[in-house]
């Protein structure tokens, strides 16, 4: 059973940005940031996938590889480090 940890908005603040990125290659950290800026995140969606694979010139399924690994990643050190 999953349990619901609730993280307060200082301790989230506290760690510092280069700790939750620091084990992403250069490609994911680059593709994370592409992602961002291309408003991947958005709702809707202000780019979808393809459109972000193809400024970054690789194919939709090496964004989406790249994307999920480094989703993993930084979600990883963040909760890692929240439950730690």
């Amino acid at each position: 059973m999953l349990r619901r940890q609730q993280v307060n908005k200082e301790e989230a603040q506290s760690r510092p940005t280069s700790a939750l990125l620091s084990d992403l290659t250069d490609r994911q950290r680059t593709t994370l940031e592409a992602a961002y800026h291309a408003g991947f995140f958005e709702w809707p969606r202000d780019a979808s996938g393809e459109d972000v694979a193809d400024s970054l010139q690789v194919s939709p399924p090496t964004f989406h590889q790249h994307l999920r690994k480094a989703e993993g990643k930084v979600f990883g050190a963040l909760f890692e480090s929240a439950s730690g």
